[in-house]
């Protein structure tokens, strides 16, 4: 077991009824402690990454943590004393099984911020609902740490959407994320939350926070600075539609959070026939489709930043979890969101003006990636846009638009 301690005074000592202790400090605040299967207690040399005793370790905490930790005569033994809640990174199911009985929380390891630390690189180029609850936590980073300069590296399609986010010094492609040396230290973010071991019961903003070193992210709102000349631009392209105007992206990235495409066309017609315009935002999906009467095409000639400036026009936003739930709370309209797999709380719980429809609770099944039958297993691929997990199918389209005139009316 790898035990990283905070230092809380000028010293710290590791007892052992069963070794003698060699200490190694390469942070004047932290002290890296490794205990072996030998019964033996060893360090590890960041600077090398050399461990000096037998095996690969099982680490308890990490660096910077600063709740105490401390070490009790029962150590070699398993029993190590560990304070209710204190992060705990493991390496494996059996472990973290192990460690969930005995009331610790599995959660991957943070970021230490070392003294002189002026120039920090972050790359994340996942999806647009990604890429903006990242940035309260960079927010709140740059809060906490004025003296650091932020550089965000992404894909080049995020670029304008963030363009004027607070806390960011500059936004640079990933390809421009291979030359280290400009920064001081480096962050990767891609993939990061996906493929992290620990649970996933926090919103995702702390997830973000965590690896940054953050213990938490007060202020989880976002926000895309659009000027005012965008939002009138964007207000005068819907002259002469009726209003409301509602936006409907009701395709997500996956099909388990999709609600099904024939079902969303009747929607449409359903939104005209009581006077209302529908926006389909659908991606490439969307190119070959007879949109209903009364319905508008909105993808495929817009750029993330000119998508959002549309969104901001609109009386309405209605989508399952994807980046267009984001978009729309970012530019300040009331959304009406579908919650499939994740639940509603943990992406969308700082956002004002929306209405949840829990569709996993409504149905009574388990989330989509859990619940039998929720794949489409034996499917061909060309079928795969008119399949749709129960849950998303269990909502009919006359019920979702009552909920929608509810929220616009």
């Amino acid at each position: 077991m790898r035990l990283i301690l905070q230092r809380k005074g000028a010293s710290l000592t590791v007892r052992s009824p069963y070794a003698t202790t060699r200490c190694y400090e390469w942070n004047p605040r932290v002290l890296e402690v490794e205990v072996c299967d030998a019964q033996d207690i060893g360090y590890l040399l960041a600077e090398h990454g050399q461990l000096l005793d037998t095996d690969p370790p099982i680490t308890l905490g990490w660096a910077g943590h600063d709740q105490d930790v401390s070490v009790t005569e029962e150590l070699l033994s398993g029993e190590v004393t560990i304070p209710p809640g204190a992060p705990v990174q493991v390496t494996s199911a059996q472990e973290a099984e192990l460690i969930k009985r005995r009331h610790w929380d599995p959660v991957p390891p943070t970021v230490t911020y070392e003294h002189g630390v002026r120039k920090l690189l972050v790359s994340r180029d996942m999806g647009m609902g990604d890429m903006l609850m990242l940035m309260p936590a960079l927010r709140e980073l740059k809060r906490q740490c004025p003296e650091i300069a932020i550089t965000l590296s992404t894909h080049d399609a995020w670029h304008g959407m963030l363009e004027g986010q607070r806390g960011i010094h500059r936004i640079i492609s990933m390809n421009g994320a291979y030359e280290y040396r400009p920064y001081d230290q480096h962050v990767n973010l891609v993939h990061w939350v996906e493929w992290a071991e620990g649970r996933y019961d926090r919103h995702r903003v702390d997830l973000f926070g965590s690896r940054l070193g953050l213990k938490s992210v007060p202020d989880k709102t976002v926000h895309i600075p659009l000027t005012r000349g965008e939002r009138s631009a964007a207000k005068a392209a819907f002259a002469g539609l009726p209003r409301p105007i509602v936006g409907v992206a009701l395709r997500g990235s996956t099909n388990a959070r999709s609600y099904p495409l024939p079902m969303v066309l009747d929607f449409c017609q359903q939104l005209h026939a009581h006077g209302m315009t529908a926006a389909l935002i659908d991606g490439a999906q969307q190119d070959h489709l007879e949109l209903p009467a009364g319905s508008i095409r909105m993808c495929g000639t817009h750029t993330p930043r000119e998508l959002a400036a549309s969104v901001s026009a609109m009386d309405c936003m209605v989508a399952p979890d994807t980046g267009l739930v984001h978009i729309a709370a970012a530019v300040g309209i009331p959304i009406v969101a579908l919650a499939t797999g994740i639940p509603a709380e943990l992406r969308w719980s700082a956002y004002k003006d929306v209405r949840v429809v829990d569709l996993v609770a409504k149905y009574g099944c388990e989330p989509c990636f859990d619940g039998p039958g929720c794949r489409p297993d034996g499917i061909g691929s060309e079928s795969l846009t008119e399949w749709a997990p129960p849950c998303c199918k269990s909502l009919p389209p006359a019920e979702l638009l009552e909920i929608v005139a509810e929220v616009v009316h």
